[in-house]
């Protein structure tokens, strides 16, 4: 259900507000202190929906596995931070769509477990090592030299800053760094669509890092990856 969810609001993997790209040196001196080198222990963080949110992200999840080649069409005429345009065929009335897009901002973020994180430096960033526990973010390396981060989604070439919002909702408000590749085809039946965040809880000083990425080939797209944690940064 969260993945549908964060797929119809575009932006909802992390509400916030993109400013002018950093330069290199600004990036590197900001993820410092929040990415301690060594091991850390670290919260999985989950999303959850209030009831009336699930039983309508239902209907859209229905209606999408009804008529997938249809699905995937309204996907790719989609904008990148903006909410997909109603269609009557999701299985709901407009009305209860504008109630299923305003219970975004109802979303919460709330610890489902521990990882182990091991941090590395690198020549030109950081890493995180074999030791971290969570296999979606095991190897994901940042290179502020670059200014690209790597993962198994490949190289994330478009680099942006993220400015504390209210908007933030679900997290908190929080200010980062965040990379992305859209390599989505016109049709939508294949290419690569993935963003990894770093980025410093306002209220609480913590690092928060999130990876959300997905593969498409042949119109099929692979589980969808989501994964967030927190840990106590410098």
């Amino acid at each position: 259900m969260r993945r549908l969810v964060l797929t119809l609001c575009l932006s909802c993997g992390a509400p916030a507000t993109l400013v002018a790209q950093a330069s290199d040196t600004g990036v590197g001196a900001f993820l410092r202190p929040l990415m301690p080198v060594g091991i850390v222990q670290a919260e999985i963080l989950q999303i959850l929906a209030p009831p009336r949110m699930a039983a309508l992200t239902a209907k859209v999840q229905n209606a999408a596995k009804a008529d997938p080649e249809w699905w995937r069409a309204h996907l790719a005429r989609g904008t990148p931070g903006q909410p997909l345009p109603y269609d009557a065929r999701m299985g709901m009335t407009e009305s209860e769509y504008r109630e299923l897009l305003a219970s975004t901002d109802s979303l919460v973020m709330r610890p489902s477990g521990t990882a182990t994180i091991e941090i590395e430096e690198t020549t030109t960033g950081w890493r995180l090592g074999s030791g971290t526990t969570v296999p979606e973010l095991r190897g994901v390396e940042v290179d502020t030299v670059a200014g690209v981060a790597r993962t198994s989604f490949g190289v994330l070439g478009t680099r942006s800053s993220v400015a504390p919002s209210d908007a933030q909702r679900a997290t908190g408000r929080w200010a980062g760094v965040q990379w992305r590749r859209e390599e989505i085809s016109p049709d939508g039946r294949t290419g690569v669509s993935a963003r990894l965040a770093v980025g410093r809880l306002e209220a609480s000083g913590q690092t928060l890092l999130f990876l959300d990425g997905k593969h498409v080939i042949d119109g099929q797209a692979s589980p969808r990856v989501l994964t967030m944690v927190r840990w106590q940064a410098k």
